[in-house]
């Protein structure tokens, strides 16, 4: 059946590999942003002066900016929020989920795999061994998720639905951390943010109004420069 689906041992990788890139792509809705934390235990927050722009949201390919990496998203506001150390807390407890991110990484690494394991003993047997190996890892990164679902704020359709995207497709835990992020989408205060980060607060100030600006959010943006200008 994959012979006859695929004219060489490259196109149904190649395929495979598009899907896993047009699933790891999240529009950022207004004022939200990505983050990470690094060594040091504070946040780094991914904000681009010029973003790639659709339809005055934010494109973010988490699979080109955090390969298999854990990360947050939040929406950063004027007014009060969770706070700093909330975000924080939460990204010591995707620490304790590495498993999650050897998942992605192999899920990830399989896939880039296959046109070398079907070169080697042809298309049919290459997806059938992938395709059980990434069922597997998918099986351990939702068993270690559902003990740790209240810590990751998730409801039980949350993990619902990432259960059956990953039964259609186990190739998406490459994923897996993209689809924990865009569930819980915390809300924080600006100034609270920029005290936490592992930059210039005045230069991440700057750099996030020309963001907003990029994004059409021009009231925004405003704000910003008359809030620095006080």
């Amino acid at each position: 059946m994959i012979d006859s689906l695929a004219h060489s041992a490259m196109t149904f990788w190649v395929l495979a590999l598009f899907i896993i890139v047009a699933d790891s792509c999240v529009l950022l809705a207004e004022g939200t942003f990505s983050y990470t934390q690094t060594r040091s235990g504070l946040l780094r927050l991914r904000c681009r002066s010029h973003p790639f722009v659709i339809l005055r949201r934010e494109l973010l390919c988490s699979v080109v900016s955090y390969p298999a990496m854990a990360f947050g998203l939040c929406r950063v506001t004027e007014c009060e929020g969770v706070s700093a150390t909330a975000l924080l807390r939460d990204c010591h407890g995707r620490r304790d989920l590495n498993i999650l991110t050897i998942c992605a990484a192999g899920s990830l690494t399989l896939t880039v795999l296959g046109p070398v394991l079907s070169l080697a003993v042809g298309n049919g047997y290459a997806f059938l061994i992938i395709w059980l190996c990434c069922y597997g890892l998918a099986g351990i990164s939702l068993c270690k998720i559902w003990p740790r679902r209240r810590a990751l704020h998730l409801k039980r359709g949350d993990i619902t639905t990432i259960a059956l995207e990953l039964l259609f497709c186990p190739l998406l835990t490459a994923n897996i951390w993209k689809k924990l992020a865009v569930v819980n989408v915390s809300t924080i205060s600006k100034r609270s943010l920029v005290m936490r980060t592992d930059e210039n607060a005045q230069m991440l100030l700057a750099r996030m109004a020309e963001n907003l600006a990029e994004r059409g959010t021009v009231s925004a943006s405003t704000e910003d420069r008359a809030a620095d200008r006080g």
